[in-house]
């Protein structure tokens, strides 16, 4: 799905369970690896962390799960609109509708999603999510 040219590192080091459905964030998931492969033309590394942590969600037992997808090679003002594409001008005449979908399934949640721009190493789409203690 992402090419030959885009690898995936997966590090799970989360003890607690999202409080969302299985099925919406394996979307929100597929949707943001496909932002980074399309952001990426030449290639480059997709790093999904999830991890135990501290945020701004107040639903659970207080502890929270954060997903955190970096990507590279996004501009940023384009990020933070949920209706962005990161196809080409050539290739826009379809509207990704990805980072929609991402915001509202997340937000249904009762979760966010924040975007980290890091310098010339790329930009992390962090998805904080309520979750229950394993």
């Amino acid at each position: 799905m992402l090419g030959a040219q885009v690898s995936l590192d997966v590090l799970n080091t989360s003890s607690g369970r999202p409080l969302v459905q299985s099925a919406r964030l394996e979307q929100v998931l597929i949707h943001l690896a496909l932002l980074v492969r399309d952001s990426m033309p030449v290639g480059g590394t997709v790093t999904l962390c999830a991890y135990d942590g501290l945020g701004d969600v107040t639903r659970g037992d207080g502890r929270r799960t954060r997903t955190i997808i970096e990507v590279g090679r996004v501009v940023l003002s384009r990020e933070q609109d949920p209706f962005a594409t990161t196809r080409s001008s050539g290739e826009a005449e379809v509207m990704d509708l990805g980072l929609a979908l991402v915001h509202h399934a997340i937000g249904d949640a009762g979760g966010r999603v924040d975007v980290e721009r890091r310098g010339n190493v790329g930009t992390q789409y962090i998805v904080q999510l309520p979750s229950l203690a394993a």
